[in-house]
């Protein structure tokens, strides 16, 4: 359940990798892009608007399956905290990843389709859903160098642990 569970929270979060890409082609179209650089407000407001508009919009999926879990699967006080700062962490490495991928997205289109196509790749080999241990040899070398896989080990052995400074003494490196 908690493999399912994380894989669901990551698809929802998923999204924000997607998310900048699209805005900035629908600002690159309307030919507000200008407008939006020399606006009076600050463009770092703008990305958060962009991130935390995200973030509201899966909050609720994200609690009913939060709380689903957690009382299949009921964890500490202290590693529902912990849990809640990981995934925020995840949310802000994936917009931040969207962030990059929208800046090819204005500039050159073509890029940034064969970018989204290399991140899926990613998501594809990051073990988020199934054991790493069914995996062939080979494939287990590839999926190790995948970064996404440390990140999504480190929300599941703090959620299956149930104490976030046992996981980080048992597994240190995914940290």
């Amino acid at each position: 359940m908690v493999f399912q569970f994380i894989a669901y929270q990551i698809l929802l979060m998923k999204a924000l990798i997607t998310e900048f890409p699209a805005q900035f082609i629908r600002e690159k179209y309307w030919k507000t892009i200008p407008a939006i650089i020399i606006a009076p407000l600050n463009q770092y407001n703008l990305l958060l608007g962009i991130f935390f508009s995200h973030i509201i919009l899966i909050s609720i999926p994200f609690i009913m399956f939060f709380v689903l879990c957690w009382i299949i699967y009921p964890i500490s006080f202290l590693t529902i905290i912990s849990m809640i700062i990981l995934l925020f962490f995840v949310a802000l490495i994936f917009s931040s990843i969207g962030l990059i991928i929208g800046a090819f997205a204005i500039s050159n289109e073509n890029i940034w389709r064969i970018l989204g196509f290399g991140i899926s790749m990613v998501f594809w080999l990051r073990c988020l859903t199934y054991p790493f241990e069914i995996f062939p040899n080979i494939i287990q070398q590839i999926i190790n160098l995948n970064p996404l896989y440390y990140i999504f080990d480190i929300l599941r052995t703090t959620w299956i642990e149930n104490n976030i400074l046992l996981s980080i003494s048992y597994h240190p490196f995914n940290f």
